[in-house]
Parts: structure tokens; C-alpha cells; sequence
């Protein structure tokens, strides 16, 4: 989870500063030191207090009730659409 965090922010960070055209932006830094923070801080708070329900989050909607084929059929309707369309 936390290499996935890293991960997702530095994607984030890359298209920023390609469109900004340099790393001098002091918003973008902010932004992205603002949300790293606060998504560790509240997902080590909410493990704390419920972990049941960050467990919860941490799982995918588009698979919430399927079993089996059911499951992995949706999970390759719902990542091959966007591209087909």
C-alpha cells in the first residue's frame, strides 16, 4: 500500500511538472506534500480506530459481491471498456 501511495503521487507529481515545464512551482510541491501527508495520516488513523472499514475501502467496487468468474469477468469488463470505447 504505502509503494502503491508513493507511487500514484509521484504519477501525479510527473504530470504537473510536465505541464508546469519546471520543478520550480512552489503549488505543486505543496499539493503534493499536503496529500501524501494526509493520506498517511488518515489511513493510519482510520486503522486505529476501524479496520475493518479500511479494509473495506482498500478493496475494489467494481468487485464487491462477485465470486468467482462472475469476478474476474468484471474486472476485465471494466478495464477493457474505457480502452475499447
Amino acid at each position: 500500500m504505502i509503494a502503491q501511495t508513493f507511487v500514484w503521487f509521484g504519477a501525479m507529481g510527473i504530470l504537473l511538472f510536465i505541464a508546469a515545464g519546471t520543478f520550480a512551482w512552489p503549488g505543486a510541491w505543496t499539493y503534493l506534500v499536503l496529500m501524501v501527508t494526509l493520506s498517511f495520516t488518515l489511513g493510519i488513523d482510520l486503522a486505529r480506530k476501524d479496520p475493518g472499514l479500511l479494509q473495506e475501502r482498500k478493496g475494489s467496487p467494481v468487485r464487491a459481491g462477485l465470486v468467482g468468474y462472475d469476478e474476474y469477468a468484471a474486472h476485465v469488463r471494466y478495464r477493457l471498456i474505457p480502452h475499447v470505447w
